[in-house]
């Protein structure tokens, strides 16, 4: 969940999640929702961070054999440096991320706007735009229409030795 219906207001109990109740995608959860604590808004921002990590490296932050042993290291485990799997990740931009990715909420971006301020102060934020999108499009590998970048065909460094 990154967004909650307001439809559901008006019977709290229908919702699905719930305090101390585990839903989700593990590999996305935050640590006080892998917890099954109370969560307020900066777990979507720790969400955000494990997306945007696999956006740059092709592989979730926390990712292990089973469930039990992803929401573990979710909670526990620190991920590899971005830039240890994608060296051409700009240094500002592996902060944004990693810090999205803090296991204490107050170590976080404390807010949507915070986050995107951050996210826009990265040295080539003001170089992205449509037109620089559809160029790289065009010119990096995809696996089939429609499934985005085949990212073995980039340049990244394999966690596995």
């Amino acid at each position: 969940g990154l967004v909650h219906s307001t439809y559901w207001a008006a019977d709290p109990e229908s919702k699905l999640t719930r305090d101390g109740l585990i839903v989700g995608t593990p590999e996305y959860m935050s640590p006080e929702q892998a917890q099954g604590l109370a969560l307020d808004p900066r777990r979507d921002l720790f969400s955000i961070g494990s997306v945007a990590y696999f956006l740059l490296t092709g592989k979730e932050p926390f990712h292990r054999e089973t469930a039990m042993k992803t929401l573990l290291a979710v909670v526990s485990d620190e991920p590899k440096p971005l830039r240890e799997l994608n060296p051409f990740v700009p240094d500002d931009l592996a902060q944004v991320v990693m810090k999205c990715l803090a296991k204490e909420m107050d170590q976080r971006y404390q807010s949507a706007h915070e986050l995107e301020m951050a996210f826009a102060h990265c040295r080539h934020a003001d170089g992205w735009d449509e037109e620089n999108a559809t160029q790289w499009w065009a010119t990096h590998p995809v696996s089939e229409p429609g499934t985005g970048t085949d990212v073995n065909g980039l340049p990244l460094r394999s966690s596995v030795p």
